[in-house]
């Protein structure tokens, strides 16, 4: 509940809660505090204010007690207001998950037709619709929703296009989540607070909407509205302005009340960040570890599925005439490269930044993007490709982005295992534990409960790792997994993948810049520049005689080569 705390302490968000809260209370209260029927008669018409304690309020020009109206439209006016910001939300949201999650043309169809609806002014579509098709409270929430789902849904739809590109979207996809899921359970809690602050705003403008529209005439007549008691006292406004004042203020402070509130909530969210907005999800996940039964399962955290048979000379597959180029680019980030990775190696991509390697690696995953052409293949062994998230793994640069800020480490780690494993809940979280423990985090019962931001950079990558390997995958790609550490840290991780793959006999395919770090550990080495492979052989053999030009370069300008790599004295 850390959100809510937060919001809590902020001034504007306390205040509007207060006002809210009372007129929520009246609605609610409204049948007890004024049995019957509001539009019913019941005293001499205009009696003054606070001249008959049976109306402390006065009158209308029928007899009609305007306090008890009051009461009674402060239940259709939040109704409406509450009812009309779900209705454009859950339109909002879903059109703008869609368009930006799938791109391409219906990107651009959905977003034509959002573009339409916000042409035309939120009332006079409210307007129009209540005319043709008649005034009742349900078809005044139609028409208000009608008018107020663009906004939502393209601010989802902005938002989605930046989370769609973090790494922890396309860990989603590695692991083999359906589209869907992965826009609801990945993106959607991202996305939600922004567009619940808006929602706040839709509210506020749905109340005022229906009480302009019960001003002109077009409000249900079988039901008392702010607007339509407004629209009563203007008949008599010099002699009894009071007929218009109370429901007027009552309608201000509701709209006051609303846009605190919303300030407020967008004040915490820019102030708490992200990283805490589903505590729901925190006790889901800790109920669930809770059952963990703390067992250590047998000593094959990998490597038990490969992708595929093991083929003519232990190669797993072969990379043929691979060309990939980006749209809008001219030159290709890879050129006709051909490689083959084989059953059971540690093979090391070495190359500068613009190298290619990155490119290389997600397109054995199959993660380029809708714009990117790809020539030549990617022959498997076998029968069939690697599935996803079960027999390939993939560990990305950045652990900061390569986790869910807003799932815990227990669930990120063990949705792998429970996916592909077949395993229940609480034996996906006993996996999880298991790996944790692998990857020689401390405490790994409370990280269950942590989330990312919690852990240091390190942690995060041992995380990224353990949810990699949670379904015994045989292929680990890890792209630049040391990049953004320090060198410490860097030696430590690269030990650790030198570790696991060793005790579980999986091939592990290694991205880095950093030769040296490559040196203590690869089997094979294949040097990357310019999108084209220069050079691949055994690493002891390349970087002890290196034929091509590039490669020398690289060996010359790190004279560590010839000592002790700081990997082996980690992993000593």
């Amino acid at each position: 509940m850390i959100l809510v705390r937060t919001v809590l302490r902020q001034p504007e968000a306390a205040t509007g809660l207060v006002l809210l809260a009372v007129l929520a209370l009246l609605a609610l209260l409204a049948p007890v505090l004024f049995p019957g029927d509001p539009l019913k008669i019941a005293g001499r018409a205009l009696t003054v204010p606070f001249t008959d304690p049976a109306f402390p309020l006065g009158t209308d020009r029928l007899g009609r007690d305007v306090l008890a109206g009051i009461v009674h439209g402060a239940r259709t006016s939040l109704f409406v207001g509450l009812a009309a910001a779900l209705a454009a939300l859950a339109i909002g949201l879903s059109v703008g998950l869609a368009a930006g999650f799938a791109g391409g043309i219906a990107d651009e169809a959905l977003m034509r037709v959002v573009d339409a609806f916000q042409i035309v002014p939120s009332f006079l579509l409210a307007l129009a619709f209540v005319s043709v098709v008649g005034p009742s409270v349900p078809v005044v929430v139609l028409a208000i929703a009608l008018g107020a789902w663009a906004d939502p849904a393209r601010l989802t739809r902005a938002e989605v296009l930046s989370a769609r590109e973090r790494d922890y979207v396309a860990a989603a996809r590695v692991a083999g989540m359906h589209p869907v899921e992965i826009a609801l359970r990945e993106i959607l809690p991202i996305v939600l607070p922004p567009v619940l602050a808006l929602s706040a705003i839709i509210v506020a403008a749905a109340i005022l909407t229906e009480a302009a529209l019960s001003f002109l005439g077009l409000g249900d007549p079988n039901v008392v509205t702010w607007g339509s008691m407004i629209a009563e006292g203007r008949n008599v406004l010099r002699s009894a302005p009071f007929l218009s004042i109370f429901p007027g203020l009552a309608l201000v402070a509701t709209v006051i009340g609303v846009y605190l509130f919303s300030e407020g909530l967008t004040n915490a969210l820019a102030g708490e960040g992200r990283a805490n907005v589903n505590e729901g999800k925190k006790r889901r996940s800790r109920g669930k570890s809770s059952s963990l039964p703390g067992r250590a399962e047998r000593d094959d955290s990998a490597g038990d599925n490969p992708p595929a048979e093991q083929g003519e000379e232990g190669v797993l597959c072969r990379v043929k005439n691979l060309s990939v180029t980006y749209r809008g680019q001219e030159t290709p980030a890879l050129r006709d490269l051909d490689l083959p990775i084989r059953v059971g190696e540690r093979l090391a991509i070495i190359g500068e930044s613009g190298s290619g390697k990155s490119t290389f690696a997600r397109a054995l995953a199959g993660l380029l993007p809708d714009g990117a052409e790809m020539e030549g293949r990617v022959h498997w062994t076998g029968s069939a490709a690697p599935r996803a998230g079960r027999d390939l793994g993939y560990v990305l640069q950045d652990p900061s982005a390569s986790l869910n800020p807003v799932l815990t480490i227990g669930e990120q780690v063990a949705e792998g295992a429970r996916r592909h494993l077949g395993l229940s809940w609480p034996e996906a979280c006993a996996r999880a534990l298991d790996m944790l423990e692998r990857v020689h985090l401390p405490e790994p019962k409370k990280l269950l409960d942590a989330y990312p931001h919690q852990l240091s950079g390190g942690q995060r990558q041992r995380v990224a790792i353990a949810a990699a390997l949670a379904a015994r995958p045989g292929l680990l790609i890890a792209d630049e997994p040391t990049s953004a550490l320090d060198m410490v840290v860097q030696a430590e991780i690269v030990a650790l993948l030198d570790e696991l793959v060793r005790a579980a006999g999986m091939t592990l395919v290694f991205i880095t810049h950093d030769i040296a770090l490559a040196a203590g550990f690869a089997d094979r080495v294949a040097i990357f520049k310019d999108g084209a492979l220069v050079e691949t052989g055994p690493a002891a053999a390349v970087l002890a005689a290196p034929h091509a030009t590039y490669t020398k370069q690289l060996v010359a300008s790190h004279r560590d080569l010839a000592s002790t790599p700081l990997v082996g004295e980690i992993g000593a």
